[in-house]
């Protein structure tokens, strides 16, 4: 809308500027007069549509400013839901701090979210919390758990940012699991090795 006011407003400032010349020149009919008349309103409108499109570059940089702003900001607060999260695996239990700070970082995110990846992701922190602290589950049922719990919060995540992202189901997740099993496994190995040396 505000396009078609600005082309207009431009066309109705190239007929004035041609009647106020022939107003002015109106008694002269010579060939001098009509050149000057078509140089006058060609460098007006040149110069108006020189502006429009300064206006227009402008105001597309400014929005590719704001957006790479958005991205920046998005990334770091991914980054540290996602450090605070680790930092809770680490520990082995989520502590009243850790549970603050990821439902912080939750109100944070939940601004750059739509409200469906809102309630998923809210859910998945639920889980997250209740599953890490529950002493009744067997330790490989929770790293399962919360192994798939990682991959769902990390797609939705990263559909966010618009980097491609899907949930690893099947063969591939069962295989990431026991990678990331045997990590663990050799981490405890190592963890209780350094302690036997101290």
């Amino acid at each position: 809308m505000k396009k078609i006011i600005q082309i207009l407003l431009i066309l109705s400032l190239v007929v004035v500027a041609y009647f106020l010349f022939s107003y002015v020149y109106g008694n002269i009919r010579s060939e001098l007069f009509l050149e000057i008349n078509n140089s006058i309103i060609s460098m007006i409108f040149g110069g108006i549509v020189t502006v429009l499109l300064l206006s227009q570059q402008s105001s597309s940089e400014e929005k590719k400013e704001k957006n790479i702003e958005i991205y920046k900001i998005k990334s770091e607060l991914y980054n540290n839901f996602f450090e605070t999260i680790w930092s809770a695996w680490q520990d082995e239990k989520l502590d009243y701090g850790e549970i603050t700070e990821l439902l912080k970082l939750l109100k944070r995110i939940s601004m750059f979210l739509d409200d469906n990846d809102t309630y998923t992701l809210s859910k998945l922190v639920n889980e997250l919390i209740s599953t890490n602290n529950s002493s009744n589950k067997e330790e490989k049922t929770k790293i399962v758990e919360i192994e798939r719990i990682f991959s769902d919060i990390t797609t939705i995540l990263k559909n966010d940012l618009g980097i491609k992202a899907s949930n690893i189901r099947g063969n591939k997740y069962q295989e990431m699991i026991k990678i990331n099993k045997e990590n663990l496994e050799m981490a405890k190995q190592i963890q209780s090795k350094v302690s036997l040396n101290k």
